[in-house]
């Protein structure tokens, strides 16, 4: 998983490629605070799993435990599921640092 990213910084992708995660995120919107269930990332954005859905367009902040909370906003809410985007681009070294730290935290509860 963490080689499809790396690949992607040697030519332009018309898709920033997801990577899937089985994660918690707190989602903020305002004044509420959802623990989710994560499904899929990428620098650009994260799916998550949401009982609750969040009308499109709401500007929300995202945290992944170990990374700073980042801005996002709402796309799309459909079947359970929400996908935000970031403000900004996660750095893709910063990402794949987190992709190696949940991979190794899932091998240590293993």
């Amino acid at each position: 998983m963490i080689e499809i990213l790396s690949a992607s910084v040697h030519g332009p992708r018309p898709r920033i490629p997801r990577i899937a995660i089985d994660s918690i995120v707190t989602v903020r919107d305002g004044a509420s605070i959802y623990r989710l269930r994560g499904c899929d990332v990428s620098q650009g954005g994260i799916k998550v799993h949401s009982a609750t859905p969040i009308e499109s367009g709401t500007e929300v902040v995202v945290t992944l435990l170990g990374l700073e909370p980042q801005p996002a906003v709402v796309r799309w809410s459909e079947g359970g599921q929400l996908g935000l985007t970031f403000n900004r681009s996660l750095p893709l070294p910063l990402l794949v640092g987190w992709l190696q730290d949940q991979r190794g935290r899932s091998c240590a509860t293993s």
